[in-house]
């Protein structure tokens, strides 16, 4: 008889027929063992509502038929450590993500294009249920797939725009740029100029293109990300096993453009 089955599901030994509360079952039905789920996003380090820590468990009788007359009342209670695992970062496709708006000759100049914070552009959309919601800046980040550089170069600063490094020219979904959303981590896109003006009208727009990263594995900015494939799943062996670029877990959710929003090429055509 199985009682008193805490904080998750039990099953069968096929994972696919579940044991009930109340349930008696064949001992020869689970001489292969048993298989037990947690309940979604629960684990042992989770926090509850009145600070503790949840328990997974439950309880077995012996019996002698499937009804209590021959039920012995000598409980084993079966307690189960559920460890916490890399969950993927969540980017909400509904959001607008840009880069503020310059006029032109201002983007070219250093003194006057500082670039984006990547944390105010991620965290608008960003969440990540291993984290509380937008809780800190440590736990986001995005890793840019690629760039759009033919009118112009992106570049990323760690130190609050004081330096200013180039996006290697061989980014890719399996070689990405690693850009954490820290209080100094920033980007821009800085317009290239021929015989000192900005290129022309096509120069005024350029895009990235970006998924969310939860800086789990500890790399710091301007790192580059390793893509693994192992049994069917995106997995950066030497970190965990659920993992992704360099540590966390990329969903595949669409790729999300993101549009350096300068003004329109109307209001360009004067200073």
């Amino acid at each position: 008889l199985f009682t008193d089955i805490i904080n998750g599901q039990l099953f069968w030994p096929d994972g696919v027929t579940e044991i009930f509360d109340g349930d008696y079952v064949l001992a020869d039905n689970v001489s292969y063992g048993l298989r037990f789920l947690p309940s979604k996003d629960l684990n042992h380090e989770t926090v509850l509502l009145d600070g503790a820590n949840p328990e997974f468990s439950f309880t077995v009788r012996s019996a002698g038929s499937f009804d209590d007359r021959a039920l012995v009342d000598t409980p084993v209670t079966v307690h189960i450590t559920v460890l916490s695992a890399n969950d993927p970062p969540i980017l909400d496709p509904d959001e607008d993500y840009h880069f503020t708006g310059l006029y032109i000759f201002d983007a070219v100049s250093t003194v006057t294009n500082w670039g984006d914070s990547v944390f105010e552009i991620v965290n608008k959309g960003f969440s990540d249920i291993d984290e509380p919601y937008k809780a800190t800046r440590a736990n986001m980040g995005m890793v840019i797939l690629s760039a759009d550089d033919t009118q112009g170069d992106w570049q990323w600063s760690d130190s609050s725009g004081r330096n200013w490094h180039h996006f290697p020219k061989d980014l890719s979904p399996v070689r990405p740029l690693l850009v954490r959303a820290g209080l100094e981590d920033r980007v821009r896109y800085f317009p290239r100029v021929e015989n000192g003006m900005p290129l022309d009208d096509v120069a005024w727009t350029a895009s990235i293109t970006f998924r969310a990263w939860d800086g789990a594995s500890g790399h710091i900015t301007g790192s580059r990300g390793r893509w693994f494939v192992a049994e069917g799943y995106p997995v950066n062996a030497p970190l965990h096993s659920t993992a992704g670029y360099n540590g966390s877990y990329i969903p595949p959710s669409p790729q999300l453009l993101v549009p350096f929003n300068y003004p329109p090429q109307t209001t360009m055509s004067s200073p």
